[in-house]
């Protein structure tokens, strides 16, 4: 816990669930509210398009979602706006940081129409929600 600089929010995402449902639980620890949203996951994960993972991967170009726990790094101005780097912390997301696993904003994510396309691997939101 000493080694987190971010106390206040924890991230939980029940991959799980149906894509189409809000899986993405943004905890607020000072406030004891949760937010929810839609997330992606990784179209290796999900083959056939059907809204649910099959399968999870750590491998470089495997564009799957990767299980375990996450703690966030730097946030950054890319290719998908504002960004979140990802440090993977167990063994089956070690990989999370070469692969480039970050959340970020996502045209194929919408809250409005309430679905939630596939990434190569990370957890993407509705570009209106990173960006608030």
């Amino acid at each position: 816990w000493k080694n987190f600089e971010n106390r206040r929010y924890v991230v939980l995402i029940d991959m799980g669930l149906h894509s189409s449902k809000r899986r993405f639980i943004l905890l607020d620890l000072k406030t004891g509210t949760a937010e929810k949203y839609l997330t992606s996951h990784g179209k290796g994960s999900d083959p056939d398009g059907n809204g649910y993972v099959n399968s999870f991967s750590n491998a470089e170009g495997s564009n799957q979602t990767s299980l375990g726990f996450y703690k966030t790094d730097e946030v950054y101005v890319g290719k998908h706006g504002r960004s979140m780097r990802l440090q993977g912390l167990s063994s089956t997301n070690s990989n999370a940081y070469a692969r480039a696993i970050v959340v970020h904003g996502a045209a194929y994510v919408s809250e409005v129409s309430n679905s939630a396309g596939r990434s190569l691997g990370c957890p993407a939101l509705d570009n209106r929600v990173v960006q608030a």
